[in-house]
């Protein structure tokens, strides 16, 4: 009975052990993306880490990935909506949309729902949903007038297990004003339409804020393959990132450079 008790506790243990993820994360300086899959992983755990490749994929160009997050200890892809080149020199004025998916989580804890918040300049959405757990969700911003759709599409397969999702979005570049935001999906071909999940009306007080007075101000948003500029309060910290060599971005091998444009840090080309 005994020997019994201690194989059972054995199962039990090995079992437990084996439900713990081969790679964590605490912070999201921990990830790293990868330029061979678009996926984010443990730093020293990507494929040129571990097979000594060499890859130079344009995640956001082909994937709308342009970053590392850690969500529930799990390195993930931070995504931003694939929009048309701004003019050079020129501050963003159109309404862009970035957004981060969880991915499958078996916490069965968080509750179904929609919440809709704006801020000075933006608007930020949090999506929490039980959905399939074959599914790649994706998420695209349409505006009519002063209505700001956010259409949720599963790119993925459908499958007979279910999980929960959290999406975290935010709509950047607004103007002052009022804004009706609409948050329709899940859509899954011709098999799950889109479907009103919620809406609200908003109100954002101020638009762009007056971010630098000189060049000097501004520098690159990201530590590798920068598509954009920031200020230097809100710079990245890349003192442990390691980039690979391929030219890739606005600003890559002196394609352009950080400038102050109308009190906007912006990419400008180089001279």
């Amino acid at each position: 009975m005994k020997s019994a008790l201690l194989l059972l506790g054995i199962v039990f243990i090995v079992g437990c052990i084996s439900l713990a993820p081969l790679e964590a994360c605490i912070g999201s300086d921990e990830c790293e993306l990868s330029l061979c899959d678009c996926k984010c992983h443990v730093k020293g755990q990507t494929p040129e880490a571990k097979d000594g490749r060499m890859c130079g994929i344009n995640c956001l160009a082909e994937y709308n990935v342009s970053g590392c997050s850690c969500s529930n200890n799990v390195c993930t892809e931070v995504k931003t909506q694939a929009t048309t080149q701004p003019v050079i020199g020129r501050p963003p004025t159109k309404p862009k949309l970035e957004y981060m998916e969880s991915g499958c989580s078996r916490n069965q804890k968080v509750r179904e729902g929609i919440t809709i918040s704006p801020s000075r300049s933006s608007v930020s959405i949090k999506h929490n949903v039980m959905y399939t757990c074959c599914a790649n969700i994706t998420l695209s911003l349409e505006q009519e007038d002063s209505t700001l759709k956010v259409i949720e599409t599963n790119t993925g397969d459908v499958c007979r297990c279910l999980c929960t999702y959290e999406i975290n979005a935010k709509i950047i570049n607004l103007l002052p004003g009022e804004y009706n935001v609409e948050v329709y999906g899940i859509k899954y071909r011709d098999v799950h339409p889109l479907e009103l999940k919620g809406s609200r009306r908003v109100s954002v007080s101020s638009g762009l804020t007056v971010e630098c007075s000189e060049d000097s101000d501004c520098v690159p948003a990201q530590c590798c393959h920068p598509t954009s500029c920031t200020t230097k309060a809100n710079a990245p910290n890349c003192a442990k990132t390691v980039c690979s060599m391929v030219c890739q971005g606005p600003l890559d091998c002196g394609a352009g450079r950080c400038a102050c444009v109308n009190n906007q840090c912006s990419v400008v080309s180089g001279e």
